[in-house]
C-alpha cells in the first residue's frame, strides 16, 4: 500500500477556512491541504508523486486524479508543468496561496511554513522557502493560470492515467503478469495517439495484437506480442479491419441460434451468442444446445462454467501455455460439465 511512504512524524495543517469558506471535505481537503501546505509561502509549489497524494488520502493514483481534477475545475489549485533535464514535471500550488498577503486567513496560515513534514529521503519536491523553482523561463512548458488547451502538452496525471490502464489491460492479458520494459507503454500510447484511438479501442486493439500474436505460433509469445503491438502495421491494420467491421456491421443478420435479428458481429441481444463465429458448425451447435435447456438449468450450466474458467485463469498465460497439464485438466472439468448437462460435444 502506498501509505507505506509516510512517516510517523509526517503531517497535514488543515484550517477552518478550507471548511467554512471552501467548503472542501474528505479526500479534497487532504489533498487541497497537502498543496496548500508547500505553495503557502506564495512563491513555492507542490510537485510530489500520485503516489504520494494517494498516501495521504489512502485510495489509489486514479482517484487522487479525480481530486485534483476537481480541485482544478473549481478553480481552487493551478497547475504548470516543467521539464527538468528533458523529465516532465507536474507542480501545483493553492490559488489562496497567490492571493495578496493583506488576506487575514491567508496571513494565519502562512505561519505555519516553514513546519511542513516531508518523507525522509524524499526527492521528489522539497517543501517551504526551499522549493527548487526553475532556473530558466523556457523549462516552464504550462502555466495553468491561464488555462492551457490541450495541444500545448498532455498533463501528466492524464498521462499516469493512461499509462495504468494500458498497464492494467496488458496484465489481464497476460494474467496479471507484466514482464515489458518501462519504454513499452509510452511507446503504445504514443502510437495510439498517433491513430486518433480512444480508450476502448486501444483496449481492443491490444487484444487484437495479442490473437494475431498467438496465431503466429512463436517460441516466445511475450515476445511475439511486444514486438507487433507496437508496431505501426499492426495498428493500421487493426484500424482497417474496425472499418471494415463497421460497414459490414450495418447489415443486419439472423442469429443462429435463437432467430433473433442481430448485426453480424457482437454479441446477439437476446441469446448473447457470439455472431463472429455465426459460421462455426460446431460453436453454433454448442450454443444451441446451451440454449435449449431450461432456464434453472442454463443458468447452473453457465455459473459452473464460468467458475472453471475463472479457476484457470487464475494460474495465469504463461503457466497455461508452459504446463500442458493444467490445459489436459481444464478440457477434462469442462467436458465433465457438458456431460453433466447432456451437451455434445
Amino acid at each position: 500500500m502506498s501509505g507505506s511512504r509516510l512517516k510517523d512524524d509526517n503531517y497535514l495543517q488543515i484550517s477552518a477556512w478550507m471548511l467554512t469558506e471552501l467548503e472542501l471535505k474528505g479526500n479534497e481537503l487532504l489533498v487541497y491541504a497537502l498543496i496548500h501546505g508547500f505553495s503557502q509561502d506564495g512563491k513555492s509549489e507542490f510537485h510530489g508523486s500520485l503516489t504520494y497524494m494517494a498516501a495521504w488520502t489512502n485510495s489509489t493514483k486514479a482517484g487522487v486524479i479525480k481530486v485534483l481534477k476537481s480541485l482544478l475545475e473549481k478553480g481552487l489549485i493551478q497547475r504548470s508543468v516543467v521539464v527538468k533535464n528533458g523529465i516532465q514535471e507536474i507542480h501545483y500550488w493553492s490559488t489562496k496561496s497567490r492571493e495578496s498577503k493583506g488576506s487575514t486567513k491567508f496571513n494565519a496560515t502562512q505561519k505555519t511554513s516553514g513546519q511542513q513534514s516531508l518523507p525522509r529521503g524524499s526527492t521528489k519536491f522539497t517543501g517551504g522557502g526551499k522549493q527548487s523553482l526553475p532556473n530558466k523561463d523556457k523549462d516552464r512548458i504550462i502555466n495553468s493560470t491561464s488555462s492551457p488547451s490541450q495541444s500545448e502538452t498532455k498533463p501528466s496525471s492524464e498521462q499516469e492515467e493512461a499509462e495504468e490502464f494500458v498497464k492494467q489491460k496488458i496484465k489481464d492479458i497476460f494474467g496479471g503478469h507484466f514482464v515489458f520494459d518501462e519504454s513499452f507503454i509510452p511507446t503504445i500510447i504514443a502510437l495510439a495517439e498517433s491513430f486518433k484511438l480512444e480508450r476502448q479501442r486501444l483496449s481492443d486493439y491490444l487484444d487484437f495484437a495479442f490473437e494475431r500474436a498467438k496465431e503466429k505460433k512463436p517460441s516466445s509469445l511475450t515476445n511475439m506480442f511486444f514486438k507487433l503491438a507496437k508496431s505501426p502495421a499492426m495498428m493500421q491494420d487493426f484500424v482497417l479491419s474496425q472499418s471494415e467491421k463497421t460497414a459490414e456491421n450495418s447489415v443486419a443478420a439472423t442469429c443462429p441460434i435463437c432467430g433473433s435479428e442481430a448485426k453480424p458481429f457482437g454479441a446477439c441481444p437476446k441469446c448473447g451468442f457470439d455472431m463472429d463465429e455465426r459460421n462455426d458448425e460446431k460453436a453454433v451447435s454448442l450454443k444451441r444446445q446451451i440454449f435449449s435447456l431450461p432456464e434453472n438449468a442454463r443458468l447452473s450450466f453457465q455459473l459452473e462454467f464460468d467458475a472453471t474458467i475463472k479457476r484457470h485463469n487464475s494460474f495465469g498465460l504463461t503457466a497455461l501455455v508452459s504446463n500442458p497439464g493444467l490445459k489436459e485438466q481444464f478440457d477434462s472439468e469442462v467436458n465433465e460439465i457438458y456431460r453433466k448437462y447432456n451437451i455434445a460435444v
